[in-house]
């Protein structure tokens, strides 16, 4: 299958927000609430909450433009979880190793049990790698019945699952959302990245409205997140809340996928397209292993005293970053040439091609 630029586009800055997210998190847990390096931090993360949703977004548009059959599945999960076991069994006992676990029992199978069932008591990003796998279980009837709709009826679907999103986002107990989960979760952000992909409305293919739709979303983040936190005078996180099932978060990402999608990038490069796409193309292939191992090279650069928080986060994220793409990427090359360990990399997995 003949690779689609644009999406691996979209992983290269998914995965490059997500080592934005993860390293100024530590900012804005450790840092004084509005002091300067604070608001610098919230404004980063703010301007980066779409990153998570353009993955899921991106497997929406690769599994749902084809029929998926359910025989599929077991070979797709397979894809997901090589990877991701390798990585959980690392981080556990380096976890275990330390005595990091918040338990009450140190028993090594009772703390293993207990983390298959909830990763996130491993490393916090594990997540998403139970999400999407939840949401590939659902694709064979997805995908059946997307192709069924018409763009009028997806756009009701998505109409509906945005005020859900907005209604369970301001007050969790609103009665009716009890019985709407057809409508819920992750699910809408699937079903986004096939609709914007596929749909011919000229708002949705036009780039000024993506930017409109990009700065709108960072804002309301942004302004909600001070405005919360000195409603209460204390940290509160609510539009940055883990899954991002946030409206800011949520208008941000379709921004985000609306301008990739129409931007020409060997058009922007030229005679510099082949190399740079290149580069995209195996940051792309690397970014689930990148998202999988980051966590643990961030951890170790804040124990030897390499990531501080004495410099200001508009300078110190972006050096970061930088420095850990480069760390993980040569890691994950060199680990890739290892038998017994390259399918931590998920280099191997052709995941970028649905």
């Amino acid at each position: 299958m003949k690779r689609i630029l644009y999406v691996d586009y979209m992983r290269f800055l998914a995965i490059v927000g997500v080592l934005f997210l993860h390293i100024t998190s530590n900012y804005i847990t450790n840092t004084p609430i509005f002091g300067n390096y604070w608001i610098q931090s919230i404004f980063i993360s703010s301007l980066t909450r779409f990153s998570i949703i353009l993955f899921i977004m991106i497997s929406g548009l690769l599994l749902l433009k084809k029929d998926n059959p359910i025989n599929t599945i077991p070979r797709r999960i397979k894809r997901i979880l090589e990877p991701f076991i390798v990585w959980f069994i690392i981080y556990f006992i380096v976890k275990w190793s330390l005595g990091l676990f918040e338990s009450n029992t140190n028993n090594f199978l009772v703390l293993f049990i207990n983390a298959i069932l909830d990763p996130t008591i491993v490393s916090v990003q594990f997540w998403f790698v139970y999400m999407i796998i939840a949401l590939y279980i659902a694709t064979p009837l997805v995908s059946k019945l997307v192709h069924t709709l018409t763009d009028r009826e997806i756009e009701y679907f998505l109409g509906i699952w945005f005020v859900c999103l907005v209604l369970k986002f301001i007050d969790k107990n609103i009665l009716i959302l009890d019985f709407m989960g057809f409508f819920m979760g992750h699910m809408g952000y699937f079903i986004l990245g096939y609709y914007l992909s596929n749909t011919k409305r000229y708002c949705f293919n036009n780039r000024k409205f993506a930017i409109c739709l990009i700065v709108i979303g960072t804002l309301i983040t942004f302004m909600g997140t001070l405005y919360l936190t000195s409603l209460s005078n204390s940290l509160d996180l609510k539009f940055l809340t883990l899954g991002d099932l946030t409206p800011g978060a949520a208008i941000q990402a379709a921004g985000i996928f609306i301008l990739i999608k129409n931007t020409d990038f060997r058009e922007i490069y030229g005679k510099y397209s082949e190399i740079i796409n290149n580069h995209i193309i195996l940051f792309s292939k690397l970014s689930y292993g990148m998202y999988l191992s980051n966590v643990l090279l961030i951890n170790l650069c804040s124990k030897i005293g390499i990531f501080s928080l004495n410099i200001p986060p508009f300078i110190n994220v972006p050096i970061m970053v930088i420095m850990l793409i480069v760390i993980l990427s040569v890691m994950l090359l060199v680990m890739n040439k290892i038998p017994i360990i390259k399918k931590a990399t998920g280099l191997n997995n052709n995941l970028n091609k649905g």
